[in-house]
């Protein structure tokens, strides 16, 4: 018998539905990569198309749809949006995990040129919002996460006797990565062509984390938390997987719907709502902190005055 052929219609609702745990009325596929080689078979006018450019985005959003995907990802690696600088290292099937380091001690980490999160071309994303298919959304992540970052940066060895040696410089440098991923994600998840964010970090090897849970809690898992947190205030979800890490749903209010254990293997299923409000927060700001600096504006006024009277 042969089967009516039907073009395939993203919708973003079938991805929202499965992590809800509803019924769709199609399949609904997953996948965080696709090879490049699969995507130039499946959108061969763009295969030309230099890593970044409009054009090499419009190739990922044309090969996901002929694939069957209801979103996008983009690839922050691939543009100038808050990438950290990294040192040279070899291309080998094993290498050490210090090559490529540039903050050794307090010296290279006054000179380590920081990026600004504000200075990303996150014009990209409403760029491509125009060639989105009806009901396709974009899957929007960070180029690696606190951890993946961290180490590239000072060297994974290095980190470990950096931490015992000199814990403060450890934190600021924590601090410093930590700080500039939250900041891309407060903007990131406010985009509308946005419809979901991942928020992933290489946190272990295949039976244990790379560091003791006592230096995640301290200088990783708050950032995590606040990054989510941030998300949810601009209504998006967040998708997280973690291998022999902590997986997990967490809606759109912060609440964690459910969540695996350190070192446990297994898999989790949910539901949850999507929320298309806006937090008072993210429509109005530090609104409640410009009230208060004008009302102290006016009673320190006000008090100046009445002394001058008596």
């Amino acid at each position: 018998m042969e089967l009516p052929f039907r073009p395939f219609q993203p919708d973003i609702e079938n991805l929202y539905k499965t992590l809800r745990r509803e019924k769709t009325a199609r399949p609904v596929l997953f996948e965080f990569i696709v090879n490049l080689e699969i995507c130039h078979q499946m959108a061969p006018r763009y295969k030309n198309s230099p890593p970044g450019t409009l054009d090499y985005f419009k190739m990922i959003i044309e090969a996901f749809k002929r694939l069957g995907y209801d979103y996008a990802p983009v690839y922050t690696a691939e543009t100038d949006i808050l990438s950290f600088e990294k040192g040279a290292y070899d291309s080998l099937s094993s290498r050490s995990q210090n090559q490529g380091a540039l903050i050794t001690d307090r010296d290279s980490f006054d000179r380590y040129p920081w990026p600004d999160p504000q200075r990303g071309n996150y014009d990209l994303y409403h760029q491509l919002s125009e060639h989105l298919p009806d009901g396709m959304k974009l899957l929007g992540f960070s180029n690696g996460g606190i951890l993946e970052n961290t180490t590239d940066i000072v060297g994974f060895e290095n980190l470990c006797a950096m931490s015992l040696m000199d814990p403060e410089l450890t934190g600021e440098i924590f601090k410093n990565v930590g700080k500039r991923l939250l900041e891309f994600y407060s903007i990131l998840s406010t985009i509308d062509s946005v419809g979901a964010c991942v928020v992933t970090d290489d946190w272990g090897f295949k039976t244990q984390p790379m560091l003791p849970p006592e230096m995640m809690e301290a200088y990783v898992f708050p950032y995590t938390k606040r990054i989510v947190e941030v998300i949810h205030e601009n209504r998006k979800p967040v998708i997280r997987a973690a291998n022999t890490g902590i997986s997990g749903f967490i809606d759109s209010n912060g609440n964690i719907l459910s969540r695996t254990e350190l070192y446990q293997r297994g898999f989790l299923t949910e539901k949850f709502r999507t929320d298309t409000t806006t937090s008072f927060y993210s429509k109005y700001g530090d609104l409640f902190s410009y009230i208060w600096i004008i009302a102290s504006i006016i009673l320190i006024a006000n008090h100046f005055g009445k002394a001058r009277r008596f």
